[in-house]
Parts: C-alpha cells; structure tokens; sequence
C-alpha cells in the first residue's frame, strides 16, 4: 500500500495491493440441485477476465451429494473453459471428488473442490461448470449447501504466479 501524505490524493491504482488474495467472482444457488443421473449442471460462473502472469484459486463451499436411492456412487465435478464460452459437463476436468457407497438417502456425503490455476495465455476469460452425475447405483443424485450457505462457487486471485520451488520425492 502506497503511504499518502497530508493533502495528497490517492489514485486507484496506488491503492490496490496486487499481492492480497482478492474474490473476482462468485456465483450463488439457494436451492437443491436437480436429481439425475446422468451428467447434470448445477452452477455456473462465466465471463471472469484472467490477468496472465497471476495464479487463481476455484473453489467451492462444503457441498452434499444425495442419492435418491440407497448404495449409489455419484462424483461433483468442476470443469471449465478460458476462451469466453460458457463451461459445460463436457468441459475440460479441474477438480472432482468420487464418493463411496452412499449407504442411505439421508447419509449424504460431504465434500469441497478446489483447484489453483495460471493462466497459459494472455485474454483468458474463464467460466467454470459444477455438475454432478452418478457413477453407480440406480437412483438419481442431487447436490445441496450447507444449511444457510446454498451452492457457491468463488474464485479468488492469489496474486504473481510464483514459480515452483518444491522438491519431488
């Protein structure tokens, strides 16, 4: 943060910290998704411009997948595109997580998806998919929020992309 002197005025761009995570988009459902069992959108966040040389981070709130029949497997998925079309299903893949049976229609399972991302290119414009399906079983699935919270997707600006200085082993 630039330090201003009596008298001074501050421009916009003297004020913003390029370094301090900050949320550029987010996306909200209030309502239970709609039970399927094939591939099934649920919330989508289009039309977020992405600064080349930055690291971003997609997220989404504790979400619950909930079968309609007992012993199903199902998976929520986040998938998304970066040249201003809207993401789909059948978008390219970010983060997913695979459930386990379910054993009951009121034992649902809990989880979150999370996923960094850099842009390859400069002009990126993001859009990113969360949708549900079911791996197997024979009932439909659906996703819900926690209570209060509904279904949120946000992405967040890390800040520079830094390179990577782990060690693989």
């Amino acid at each position: 943060m630039t330090a201003v002197g009596a008298g001074q005025k501050i421009l916009a761009d003297e004020n913003n910290d390029l370094d301090a995570r900050k949320q550029i988009g987010y996306a909200h459902r209030g309502t239970t998704s709609t039970a399927a069992s094939a591939a099934q959108g649920v919330l989508r966040i289009s039309s977020i411009t992405l600064t080349f040389g930055r690291r971003y981070q997609i997220y989404t709130n504790t979400l619950i997948i909930l079968p309609s029949v007992a012993n199903d497997r199902a998976t929520a998925r986040l998938s998304h595109t970066v040249n201003n079309t809207n993401a789909g299903t059948g978008s390219t893949l970010m983060a997913l997580f695979n459930t386990a049976v379910i054993a009951s229609t009121s034992d649902g399972i809990s989880g979150s998806l999370i996923y960094t991302y850099t842009p390859a290119a400069p002009g990126e414009i993001l859009s990113v998919c969360l949708w549900t399906q079911r791996l197997a079983g024979t009932g439909n699935i659906s996703i819900l929020g926690t209570v209060g919270a509904g279904i949120q997707i946000h992405v967040d600006c890390l800040g520079p992309d830094v390179a990577d200085t782990g060690t693989d082993l």
